[in-house]
């Protein structure tokens, strides 16, 4: 063993330090998982208990019957019993279903994609909304499937960058892909099974092992062999160099060889004791790595790779080892659920980590962080600044055998189940579909009852008309209302009502983009609404006043003056039957739009400057955004307050409730929409839209999309699910 010097000893210090760093990760995610079980089981534990509470006033009842309590005072103490229980079982399960939306939403960010799966199984069905759709649409984008072959898949190989893979059978069927292809690029049988695969650093040339003894060099783009070598010895595994110009070979009985693909002969090198496994080499073909049936490692080093050391650490069957990319370090994984690094130069074990089942897939990354997968789809892998402690959704004895790593923009894990290869996408893309305008600022949006039409208002004045069901474009309207404030859509669609900046009242007929009425208005419009025959328009404006227009005759049905208070927000309700301000001191109105009385008033002191205030559908919550950071929900009907949200790190800039009322969404400054729990304001789900402002969101009316108009002039659509999203793509 070489001496160590002072510069080698350092950086084995400094990447042992790395290493340490990376382990702690990993025990802090474990911890995570552990921290969102036992979480599950206090649920389990609350909702047994509610359930004995309920037993225990049923027993009170006969109790009360038994010692000769009245029938009166018996089915008092029954209903009583039974109100309390069912209040507590409400309770009980809403608090179940906040919990299991968070843990999704850790799980979906760590990677735990079954886990995932888990929690939206538990979710309480009253409970399960929109973002129950967005994660169950995660999931299925999560993998895709590929089938490719007639039987079963026997050995997997990716290129470096996933652009290409290969798979062959025991029946010594080789098919070579490029990914997204349905249609092989290269098909070849050989007349025994295909044991092994690799690919050059470009993905050119394919090296492959058969069960006649083989050993082979094929030319991809060009369809050819370039080399092939026969012996007696049978090879289980093989590795190419990133140049396809040398060839590493492991076999049964323990044999390793180096082949420089030619016609040369390759060199024998000392070998196991029991079958290889598994070989690597290092980079600049300065090292050899094998791993075999007997539990060991060999080292080989030097010109000749003469210098041979062997490392024994696992207990079971090697399956996989791999040199970093700097060639200091040496991982390897076995079948006993052991990940052990090896320092290259001093051939000593740096450190273990048990995975607890076989594993399938060790690597270190460019960064020398540790990847790994074992054959129940767990582990541990990175990309980018990202690291995922994975759990894929696997079926019951389902295991993964060939798995090939392709970290990346779009990071995939490659692996094989019977006659197909799938593919997991870790960091899938988001279910969104972008429509652009060509404007700037699109501050409102609208989609019809029917789902027929979906139109959005820019700031430079124009409207935008699309068809819902595929996105495509059917108008662009120059509406010459100054900056489009809010936008209203009639039932079937038929036509669109738009309120602007300039104070008009515009209506449009949506299928040609004509201009039918222009009602005109001397304050600017905040909202727009319109009754569900289309015979009616409600349009608010900034300082609280409010009118009620007849469609067919073009004229005021009623005019609500603005009230002397200070108004600093004002909407319309989504039917045109009310309207709502908020003045200062928090004082809060909502009055009928077809006599004029006050519906609903409270006050809160606390909001400060109101910005924006939006009606649910029914018009029984009120939601308000307040000085940036403070967002306040209130039951209209009791005077309640709701939620109250406070988020320091985002600014609010619109919300809107979704057509059940039981969510809203949140718009931010940093371009992240936060659907929200109306009742507690707990944060369901994140969805992060872009580097430019959120100006307006709306649900559509049957609320299985969600619309944001963004400061750039996107729209973004955000079906929940697949079919809806395949159709807009399209």
């Amino acid at each position: 063993m070489p001496p160590r010097d002072k510069r080698s000893s350092a950086s084995t210090i400094a990447l042992i330090l790395a290493l340490a760093f990376l382990w702690a990760s990993v025990w802090m995610l474990m911890r995570s998982r552990d921290e969102l079980e036992q979480r599950s089981v206090e649920l389990a534990s609350r909702n047994g208990q509610l359930a004995n509470d309920l037993r225990a006033e049923e027993e009170a009842h006969f109790a009360a019957r038994e010692s000769g309590a009245s029938l009166e005072a018996s089915l008092a103490l029954q209903v009583e019993a039974k109100t309390r229980a069912d209040e507590n079982l409400a309770t009980a399960r809403r608090e179940h279903f906040l919990a299991h939306i968070e843990e999704a939403n850790a799980a979906w960010r760590i990677g735990h994609f079954a886990a995932l799966g888990r929690h939206l199984e538990q979710l309480p069905d009253e409970h399960a909304g929109w973002e129950w759709s967005h994660f169950a649409l995660r999931l299925e984008r999560l993998v895709t499937s590929l089938s490719v072959h007639d039987e079963t898949v026997s050995v997997l190989a990716a290129s470096n960058d996933g652009g290409v893979f290969a798979t062959g059978t025991e029946e010594g069927v080789l098919r070579v892909w490029e990914r997204g292809s349905e249609t092989p690029l290269l098909e070849l049988t050989f007349e025994a099974e295909i044991l092994d695969l690799d690919f050059d650093r470009g993905g050119d040339f394919l090296a492959l092992a058969t069960g006649e003894g083989e050993l082979l060099l094929w030319d991809v783009p060009g369809d050819r062999e370039v080399a092939r070598h026969n012996g007696d010895e049978l090879p289980r595994c093989l590795a190419l160099a990133p140049d396809a110009k040398r060839m590493v070979a492991g076999f049964e009985g323990g044999a390793v060889c180096v082949w420089d693909v030619s016609d040369e002969p390759p060199r024998w090198l000392a070998g196991h004791d029991d079958d290889v496994a598994c070989v690597a080499l290092g980079p600049g073909l300065r090292s050899i790595a094998s791993g075999s049936d007997d539990g060991t490692v060999r080292l080989f080093r030097g010109e000749q790779y003469d210098e041979v050391e062997v490392l024994e650490g696992h207990t079971d069957w090697l399956k996989c080892v791999s040199f970093g990319s700097r060639g200091e370090f040496l991982v390897s994984g076995a079948d006993d659920g052991t990940v052990l690094v090896w320092s290259v130069e001093h051939a000593e074990l740096v450190e273990t980590l048990q995975a607890g089942a076989p594993i399938v897939h060790a690597s270190l990354d460019d960064a020398g962080r540790l990847d790994f997968v074992t054959e129940l789809g767990r582990g541990q892998l990175h990309s980018g600044h990202r690291a995922l402690s994975i759990e894929l959704p696997l079926q019951e004895y389902e295991y993964l055998t060939s798995v090939a790593w392709i970290p990346g923009e779009v990071p995939t894990l490659y692996t094989t189940l019977e006659d197909s290869v799938r593919f997991w996408q870790l960091d899938p893309p988001a279910p969104v579909v972008r429509l652009s305008t060509g404007s700037s600022d699109i501050r409102a949006l609208a989609q019809s009852e029917d789902g027929s039409i979906l139109a959005a208002g820019a700031l430079d004045g124009r409207v935008y008309l699309f068809d819902a069901a595929s996105g495509s474009l059917l108008h662009s309207i120059d509406s010459s209302q100054s900056s489009i404030q809010s936008l209203a859509l009639t039932t079937d669609g038929e036509r669109l009502v738009s309120g602007g900046r300039d104070g008009s009242v515009c209506v449009w007929k949506s299928k040609t983009g004509e201009l039918l009425k222009r009602l005109e208005g001397d304050v600017p419009a905040a909202s727009v609404a319109v009754d569900p025959k289309g015979e009616q328009i409600l349009s608010t404006s900034w300082d609280g006043s409010a009118t009620l227009w007849d469609v067919a005759l073009g004229s005021e049905m009623h005019n609500y003056p603005a009230p002397r208070t200070l108004v600093l927000a004002a909407s319309a309700g989504h039917s045109a039957d009310r309207f709502v301000w908020i003045g200062s001191a928090g004082t809060v109105r909502v009055w009928s739009a077809s006599d004029g009385t006050r519906i609903a008033a409270l006050r809160d002191r606390g909001l400060g400057r109101v910005e924006e205030v939006v009606l649910s559908r029914d018009s029984t919550r009120l939601a308000a955004i307040a000085s940036g950071n403070l967002v306040a929900v209130y039951d209209l009907a009791g005077g309640e307050s709701l939620a109250r949200v406070q988020d320091f790190e985002r600014t609010a800039t619109t919300v809107d409730f979704s057509p059940s009322g039981d969510r809203f969404a949140v718009g931010t400054l940093q371009g992240v929409v936060v659907l929200r729990d109306v009742v507690t304001g707990t944060e369901l789900l994140a969805l992060d839209c872009g580097d430019e402002a959120v100006q307006t969101i709306a649900f559509s009316p049957d609320g299985e999309r969600l619309l944001v108009g963004m400061s750039a002039g996107d729209v973004l659509i955000w079906p929940s699910s697949a079919d809806d999203l395949a159709a807009i793509d399209r």
